[in-house]
């Protein structure tokens, strides 16, 4: 996936009390920027002092100049902005699966029996889910907080599963340092909800991302734990 437009650098400051809002300094300027992610990063990686590249937000009603996009961990990339992670299984759909033909349909964030399904490819009633992860370590534990939004997304695709459904749920590791996955026990109920959908014919993929000259693509596939 192509990255449109210019990458901006600028030296990680804070996290910010509010969710998806944090502090950079850029060009000499302390800002105020968006931070793409639904919970607090501080605990999976320490972002502070360290060098950023951003993305210039668009529209005109909006809070924010900026966006968080990467971090610069070593000689690599990790990725935060965890709004991208559908687009970048989007296309991996396209360009891998087996069964995803190019006039083939992909639905993004359509509701079924009231679950909200990341893709879905309509004409094979399958569909995914994506699980993003953001870590500095070779062995990644998920969930990283007690996950229960994703225990209530497991019961229903349970129900979806008994319905005829494929499911294909995808953990996408946004850092090229993660090599394994591995569930976290410190979560019995998510473990076991996850259990019984494997039982019922869902399949898990752990996938690996690199960012390298403004593009972004899954490249590898990663060993999953449970």
């Amino acid at each position: 996936m192509k990255i449109v437009g210019e990458l901006i650098e600028g030296i990680f400051k804070s996290e910010s009390k509010n969710r998806f809002l944090c502090k950079v300094l850029i060009m000499g300027n302390e800002l105020e920027c968006y931070l793409p992610s639904s919970s607090k990063l501080s605990p999976l990686i320490n972002l502070k002092g360290k060098r950023v590249l951003l993305t210039l937000n668009r529209g005109t009603d909006i809070r924010t100049k900026y966006s968080v996009f990467a971090v610069q961990y070593y000689r690599n990339y990790i990725l935060l902005n965890l709004n991208i992670t559908n687009r970048i299984l989007e296309e991996d759909i396209r360009k891998n699966y087996k069964l995803c033909k190019p006039s083939d349909i992909i639905l993004k964030e359509k509701t079924i029996e009231g679950y909200k399904a990341d893709l879905i490819l309509p004409d094979h009633k399958t569909l995914f889910e994506a699980k993003s992860i953001i870590s500095t370590k070779k062995a990644a534990l998920f969930p990283s907080v007690y996950p229960q939004r994703a225990i209530e997304q497991l019961q229903k695709i349970e129900a979806l599963l008994d319905l005829g459904w494929n499911v294909k749920y995808c953990f996408i590791a946004l850092s090229p340092y993660v090599k394994t996955i591995s569930i976290n026990l410190q979560y019995e109920t998510y473990l076991e909800q996850l259990k019984k959908c494997l039982e019922k014919g869902m399949k898990v993929e752990g996938l690996g991302c690199t960012f390298n000259n403004n593009e972004v693509n899954i490249t590898h596939k990663l060993k999953v734990i449970i």
